[in-house]
């Protein structure tokens, strides 16, 4: 999760400068798969196609290169974060705000919202482990 929060605010800012209108509907189809996703598990493969678009989006190979490699890592803090009951419900509008802030071309506004995204999704891994809520001044707790 903490490399998660190191790259992904970087590589979704970077995305609102770079996307070009494939990439935005690329982003865009995902989303709308999760969107369209019936159950938690049904959920992890748009997820994922997400966030390899936001990373592919930035036309950085090096980033790209890193977004794959991530995923397996990834593919794991979906499966676990999605273990919690509202999951669908809280899930989207996070997704929503840094596809929206993407589409809009406003880096500083993906930046933050994939911060509090994943600030979120740390938060619910935390209450499923049973580690409490994260603690809102310091956000690479844990």
């Amino acid at each position: 999760m903490t490399v998660r929060q190191i790259i992904e605010p970087a590589a979704a800012a970077l995305a609102a400068i770079s996307a070009t209108d494939e990439d935005i509907e690329r982003i865009g189809a995902a989303y709308a798969r999760m969107e369209d996703a019936p159950t938690a598990d049904a959920l992890l493969e748009p997820d994922l196609a997400f966030h390899r678009a936001i990373m592919s989006a930035t036309h950085n190979d090096m980033l790209a290169y890193i977004g794959n490699m991530l995923s397996l890592a990834l593919s794991e803090s979906i499966k676990l974060t999605s273990c919690h009951p509202n999951t669908h419900s809280l899930s989207l509008p996070r997704h929503k705000a840094i596809f929206t802030a993407i589409v809009h071309h406003d880096a500083l506004v993906a930046h933050q919202a994939s911060v509090v995204q994943l600030d979120n999704a740390r938060a619910d891994a935390n209450s499923i482990l049973g580690g409490g809520p994260l603690e809102p001044d310091r956000p690479f707790s844990r």
